[in-house]
């Protein structure tokens, strides 16, 4: 049996009679009521106008299922994106911590080999009297029993005078004596 319903109420007498045993429904289709459509049938069983994929043709099972499934795949991408950026502000604060904390030991280096070098530069000022700076000869002999004043400068020392003129100078080969 073909039944072509026209309008909402013979499709529910359509749908009605499918479920009667003494009947047998092989086929619904929708004619589109004065020729609309190039009179073209539709044959999934819902008006031209109506998607095949509308929501309430769902039973209520599937629907509950799908916003079930939705929830859960958006809970878990707001989990997700609050660990990434959770986890990249931890990064964030332990590569500071880090960086700063390379940084002071550094500096620490730095101001403790700083420290050294300035005693040991007023150690040999305390020593140094009038009479060997106002000699040359007696300020190179001088810097010469000092070792330690090339191992703790590894560009070489030297005097020089009120005028910037270098009196006295180790290692001697650098040849800095007279230059201003």
């Amino acid at each position: 049996m073909v039944a072509a319903p026209r309008d909402g109420a013979d499709l529910a007498a359509a749908r009605r009679s499918a479920c009667n045993p003494g009947m047998r429904l092989t086929h619904i289709t929708w004619e589109a009521p004065f020729g609309s459509h190039n009179g073209a049938n539709v044959s999934n069983g819902l008006p031209p106008s109506m998607p095949a994929s509308a929501l309430h043709h769902f039973s209520i099972k599937t629907r509950v299922t799908a916003f079930t499934l939705v929830v859960f795949v958006l809970s878990i991408w707001a989990v997700a994106l609050y660990a990434g950026h959770t986890l990249r502000d931890d990064m964030e604060r332990t590569v500071g911590e880090q960086q700063f904390s390379t940084v002071s030991f550094a500096a620490d280096q730095l101001n403790e080999r700083l420290t050294d070098r300035m005693t040991a530069l007023e150690s040999v000022a305390d020593v140094l009297d009038s009479t060997t700076l106002a000699d040359a000869a007696a300020l190179q002999r001088f810097l010469e029993l000092r070792p330690i004043l090339s191992i703790l400068f590894n560009g070489g020392v030297y005097f020089a005078g009120v005028d910037g003129t270098v009196r006295a100078s180790l290692p001697v080969a650098l040849g800095r004596v007279g230059m201003k």
